[in-house]
């Protein structure tokens, strides 16, 4: 009965066939319930039968004017609600429930179960309707046999005695407009040739046509390329009432996508834009589906422009993605670039994981540079952040929008606040990104505001390693090293064990203070700990040869051999150098021999830094391993020459100082 009353409020012949099907030998008490009374309102002679008294073991067949159950339209309408045509009705009870199965195999896609059941239904000499053999053809159709198999089943049809119905031309029209054998490049003129046949067997045999009918006819002259055929028949569409001219005019679109005519589709879509008739939002959406499907830009950038001025929304991703692609910001771009500009505020960073894939990903980064405003570039950093996906886009990214000044700064920050307070999440590695842009224009105040603010509203969250390693950063670049002990003394008490970015920023921070000693007894740490880096290894090679890198000023005599040994041991763990740093080594190396072959020719040059190498090789090998937290004035030993007093000086200092930093 719950079957039978679910399928009443499609059609009453379907739930009347569900009440035939009932299993006989089951006792069955009917009470007045909303079923009942459902079936009494749309089914008398059925509701009639059910209300009878039953007996004790069965339930006999409804009485015999229940066996054709009446219908408001005249036709009876199959499962999915869908009409079919008068042939249906009067057909025997048996007939029916055939056709039922048959509907039912169709819509589970079991194409060759429904060719079995009409061969062997064909082969009892059963009664085959009309319905039947579209559905044989709907069967072939899905399996993708020929269009040649297709109209020959037709002519074999019309041999029965059977008038094909209009669904059933329906079907041998959809076949001519995919093709022979579905194939696109076969010959659309014969396709033509057969359509328009087919439609005059339509009208031979009185079957009227439909919507599908004039699809597949303007798809076949599309493919044939006669444009004007094809708009004519919109028409027709129109103005013999199958279809209103919105519902044709989308038809056409359609109609154009899937036959690839997809210039024809953006000039059409221009017209009905410029006649103030364009498509809805659902249509608008497929079709920007098909255009970033068919890899079309300018159909797809047109749609989207239509549709952010309709003030629309939809999925912008694909259409950025096919925008990188195919090259549309350089080929057009002022146009792609504003148009990414409307589509980044589309974004929804809380899509599911799958969405955000290394492609997208990817592209998303290398539009960075291209957005407008910097609430769009945080968008992005954002969605990107919580992918935890790395980029150097990012570093370029944060530097571009320091560079800006300040007030960039202030409204990144403000831009993350507002995407809290509307329920947007958002990533710890966000406001990082934002403590480094305090340190890129040397405001250790800001930075040191907005590591505060992660923990509170509307943010909510806990900084990690990422967060102390920039806090740690802004302060290097202030040359803070008070500050940067502090910080990472403060990570420690928090639980965060350091990583490869924090020794770093410890190395760098101790060279700074000339406190050579102690930044190499770092590397070591780091070594053992398995934290080692390129940067880290890096940043002392670039101080030994006397490069100036994030504020450090470098040795006051370059140190040759000792960065080329620090370069061997970066190989032997497998760290790959910056080229840059490479070649700044191979240009000292090239001076230096200069400078040894000058002196040894008795030019009156003298070794640039031997005095200096004999003199810091003991210092190296000093003993001493402090904790890397920890501070005393035994770091000053670091210096070098006539500078170890005032770097001893500067050392306590810089030991009595850390409680008030």
């Amino acid at each position: 009965l719950r079957v039978a009353s679910a399928a009443v409020r499609r059609t009453r012949a379907t739930a009347y066939t569900m009440l035939r099907l009932l299993p006989r030998g089951v006792a069955l008490v009917v009470r007045p319930t909303a079923t009942t009374r459902l079936l009494a309102r749309q089914l008398p002679s059925a509701a009639r039968w059910l209300s009878s008294e039953p007996s004790s073991s069965s339930i006999d067949a409804p009485p015999r004017d229940t066996q054709q159950p009446p219908s408001s339209d005249g036709a009876a309408a199959t499962e999915n609600g869908a009409e079919t045509s008068s042939s249906a009705v009067g057909l025997s009870s048996e007939t029916a429930v055939f056709l039922r199965i048959l509907t039912n195999r169709m819509s589970t896609d079991q194409p060759d179960e429904v060719i079995e059941l009409f061969t062997e239904r064909k082969a009892s000499g059963g009664e085959l309707p009309a319905a039947a053999w579209t559905k044989l053809f709907e069967a072939y159709a899905s399996k993708g046999e020929s269009k040649a198999m297709l109209l020959a089943k037709l002519a074999e049809m019309k041999e029965t005695g059977v008038v094909p119905e209009a669904e059933t031309f329906d079907v041998a029209l959809a076949c001519c407009a995919r093709g022979a054998s579905g194939d696109a490049a076969a010959d659309p003129a014969a396709d033509v040739a057969d359509a328009l046949a087919l439609r005059e067997q339509m009208a031979a045999c009185d079957a009227k046509p439909t919507m599908s009918t004039f699809e597949s006819l303007i798809t076949v002259q599309l493919r044939a390329n006669d444009i004007p055929s094809a708009r004519a028949l919109m028409e027709e569409m129109h103005q013999t009432r199958v279809a209103g001219r919105y519902r044709a005019s989308i038809a056409y679109l359609a109609a154009c996508v899937e036959s690839n005519q997809l210039d024809e589709a953006v000039t059409y879509l221009g017209e009905l834009h410029a006649s103030q008739r364009p498509p809805g939002g659902n249509d608008m959406r497929r079709l920007l589906r098909g255009f970033t499907a068919k890899r079309h830009l300018s159909g797809a950038m047109t749609t989207a422009e239509m549709m952010l001025e309709m003030q629309d929304t939809f999925d912008p991703m694909p259409l950025i993605v096919t925008m990188a692609n195919l090259h549309a910001f350089d080929e057009h771009p002022a146009r792609a670039e504003l148009l990414l500009g409307k589509c980044v505020r589309l974004i929804r960073p809380d899509m599911q994981p799958a969405y955000w894939n290394k492609d997208r990903l990817h592209v998303l980064t290398r539009c960075l540079p291209l957005l407008p405003d910097t609430s769009s570039k945080m968008t992005v950093l954002n969605v990107i952040n919580l992918r935890r996906f790395k980029s150097r886009e990012l570093t370029r990214a944060v530097h571009s929008i320091a560079n800006a000044g300040v007030q960039a700064v202030d409204d990144a920050y403000h831009a993350l606040e507002d995407m809290a307070q509307a329920g947007t999440p958002v990533a710890t590695g966000t406001l990082n990104n934002v403590i480094q842009m305090c340190g890129n224009i040397q405001d250790l105040d800001r930075a040191v505001e907005t590591f505060e603010a992660i923990s509170k509203p509307p943010f909510n969250l806990k900084p990690d390693v990422d967060s102390y390693n920039a806090l740690m950063m802004a302060a290097h670049r202030e040359r803070e090293v008070g500050a940067v002990m502090q910080v990472h003394i403060k990570m420690r008490e928090a639980g965060i064990e350091p990583n490869a970015e924090t020794y770093r920023v410890l190395i760098m921070s101790k060279l700074a203070d000339q406190n050579v000693l102690m930044a190499h007894e770092l590397l070591q740490q780091a070594v053992d700990a398995g934290k080692q880096s390129a940067g880290q290894y890096a940043v002392l090679i670039n101080f030994h040869l006397g490069i100036r890198v994030y504020g450090n000023h470098g040795a006051k005599k370059r140190n040759v051999p000792k960065a080329v040994e620090l370069r061997d041991a970066a190989h032997e763990h497998g760290l790959k150098l910056n080229p840059p740093v490479l070649e700044g080594l191979e240009r000292a190396l090239s001076e230096r021999a200069r400078v040894h072959d000058d002196a040894s020719s008795g030019g009156g040059a003298e070794a640039d830094s031997s005095d200096y190498e004999e003199a810091f090789t003991p210092v190296m090998g000093a003993a001493g391993k402090a904790a890397i937290g920890s501070v005393s004035p035994t770091e000053s030993g670091g210096a070098t020459g006539g500078d170890a007093a005032a770097s001893s000086e500067a050392g306590k200092a810089s030991s009595s100082g850390l409680g008030a930093t």
